[in-house]
């Protein structure tokens, strides 16, 4: 018959084992696994989207419709909108009027108007502004470039080159009235955008080897502020609420390309994001933190960046990420090397769920989408 006191120290040993031996998964190993059951973005070494073709011809500005159901966009060889779903089916034509020679073309925020440039008789780019909503066409003064919307969609902002040789920042209404000058520069190169209502942003565009500046003008004041000085290669995306910006930076024989977190206040010094590529080949999600960028497989150590690429002297191989700014950290979403299909991505855009990325294949012209939900 078993011994009772020994058979209790038994059961005590056991009951002390098993003890332990729960103790150790549920404080150690399950959390050591949780996460990654929980993690239902692919990791950087997945890359399990591809990206898909949705027409077979060359575009240009194409953006979300007023109804966030559907994507417009210019035909390179005409001029001609046509509106389709986010997978390029349902395809319509809602301009037929021949525009030869378009280019620069942008739309208004709330996609109700677009200003474009179209090449005249002379040979000179003519400005002018058409409102989809009550189908009116402005032509606006040969003198102006640069036009850009302001956030409410009423009011634009541009260059205006004077017969005396000065440059002056303007802003007006969409058909040209009540214009009045905010600011003189020296500048002659340069890109404005409008990213917040007390914001209108000045960016150098000087290339890789020349210093470039971000100033910041008050559209009521014209009070100037600088953001950036001295940065070669200089290029500038803002986010949609205005406060955080994307830079690109290179040294000063436009090399070694950077790319930069920026804030408006000041309050941390630029941070450097873990991709190399160009400002222009990202788009900011709507919550102002998220990015997602066609980044270059291989950057060539000859090429003088961004003037070689942006001059058309290279063509780049991407992958496609998706970056947290506030972490730093990337994950990846398209692999050239796993699809079969290569892209070169610019004129990023996302659908209003996020739920699709949108982009132009500048090796084609072409319009192409990313499932990315």
């Amino acid at each position: 018959m078993p011994n009772p006191k020994k058979l209790f120290f038994i059961t005590l040993a056991l009951l002390i084992v098993s003890g332990a031996a729960l103790f150790v998964y549920n404080f150690f190993i399950q959390e050591q696994t949780a996460p990654a059951e929980q993690n239902n973005q692919p990791s950087p070494e997945n890359f399990d989207l591809k990206p898909k073709i949705i027409l077979r011809e060359r575009v240009l500005a194409p953006t979300i419709s007023q109804d966030n159901q559907t994507i417009k966009y210019y035909l390179a060889t005409n001029g001609h909108v046509f509106v389709s779903d986010f997978d390029g089916q349902n395809l319509n034509e809602i301009s037929t009027v021949d525009l030869p020679g378009i280019s620069e073309i942008v739309w208004s925020p709330d996609k109700t108007k677009v200003a474009d440039f179209t090449q005249n008789q002379s040979g000179a780019m003519q400005p002018s502004v058409f409102d989809y909503t009550t189908k009116r066409f402005f032509s606006l003064n040969p003198n102006i470039k640069n036009i850009v919307w302001s956030p409410n969609s009423q009011k634009i902002a541009y260059q205006f080159q004077s017969s005396n040789g000065s440059t002056e920042i303007s802003i007006a209404n969409p058909d040209g009235s009540n214009w009045k000058n905010i600011s003189k520069t020296r500048l002659k190169n340069f890109k404005i955008s409008w990213p917040s209502p007390d914001k209108i942003s000045l960016v150098s565009d000087l290339g890789g080897k020349e210093p470039g500046s971000l100033i910041i003008i008050n559209p009521e004041t014209g009070d100037l502020t600088t953001l950036l000085n001295n940065i070669y290669g200089l290029a500038v995306n803002w986010s949609p609420d205005g406060q955080k910006f994307i830079f690109q930076q290179t040294d000063q024989n436009g090399k070694n390309l950077k790319l930069y977190l920026g804030r408006v206040d000041g309050a941390q010094a630029p941070k450097e994001l873990p991709v190399q590529t160009l400002a222009k080949k990202c788009v900011w999600a709507s919550d102002s933190q998220t990015i997602y960028c066609a980044v270059p497989q291989k950057l060539s150590s000859n090429a003088i960046w961004p003037d070689d690429y942006l001059a058309g002297h290279l063509v780049v191989d991407d992958d496609f990420y998706l970056i947290d700014t506030s972490t730093a950290k990337k994950t990846g979403l398209t692999q050239l090397d796993k699809t079969d299909i290569s892209v070169d991505g610019q004129n990023l855009f996302l659908s209003p769920l996020e739920d699709y990325l949108f982009f132009i294949n500048q090796k084609n012209g072409w319009l192409y989408n990313i499932k990315l939900k």
